[in-house]
């Protein structure tokens, strides 16, 4: 079994899972340890809410490895998820527009890397959380320098596609990690699902 250990903050929380328990892909299942510290989990036109005393509801019923997810919790908490990677490359079918998709290795990755290169012209930006790169005439600019396990991404595409990542070779040595500076307190935030990215 592989073991992902996300440590999430109070809020929102843009994840993915590129490895997934076999037994039960249900989302009772893989957010049970949090218990109703966890109140939503938001999908690409899906929602699923916690109730207390009632459990789950919503159209979101399982966890998908092509999918991303926010997760909305009220503290900071600990999700462990325990499962198996996919023995198959994760295939992405795209549409025109906004996908919210995972990233399938536990590997990070530079753009230019994970993304075949035949594709990387029908893709305008990605947006992760707090992070965006933009295609501009073939280069990738943003603070997004890389795919990274656990996260989800925001693809926006300009037609519709099918892909697979690009298959990481052992540990990227050429991915340049995603770092943001830490904020003071005095300007502390509420990460919002309707985030927006401004290029100069």
């Amino acid at each position: 079994y592989t073991v992902i250990n996300f440590n999430l903050a109070a809020g929102n929380n843009l994840i993915s899972l590129y490895s997934i328990p076999p037994e039960d892909q249900s989302v009772e299942f893989i957010f049970d340890s949090m218990g109703d510290n966890v109140t939503h989990i938001i999908g690409e036109s899906q929602l699923a809410f916690n109730i207390p005393d009632i459990g789950w509801v919503g159209s979101l019923n399982a966890i998908y490895p092509d999918k991303g997810y926010w997760v909305r919790i009220n503290e900071n908490d600990e999700l462990p998820v325990y499962g198996l990677p996919s023995e198959d490359a994760v295939e992405y079918i795209i549409h025109e527009g906004a996908n919210l998709i995972s990233y399938s290795y536990g590997t990070s990755q530079s753009i230019e890397d994970a993304l075949p290169e035949e594709i990387q012209q029908s893709i305008w930006a990605i947006f992760g959380q707090n992070m965006s790169v933009m295609n501009i005439n073939g280069s990738w600019l943003g603070s997004l320098n890389s795919f990274e396990g656990g996260q989800g991404y925001w693809l926006i595409a300009t037609d519709n596609f099918v892909f697979e990542y690009t298959q990481p070779e052992g540990i990227s040595r050429l991915a340049d990690t995603n770092i943001l500076p830490e904020v003071p307190e005095e300007f502390e935030y509420y990460q919002s699902i309707e985030q927006s990215f401004y290029f100069i």
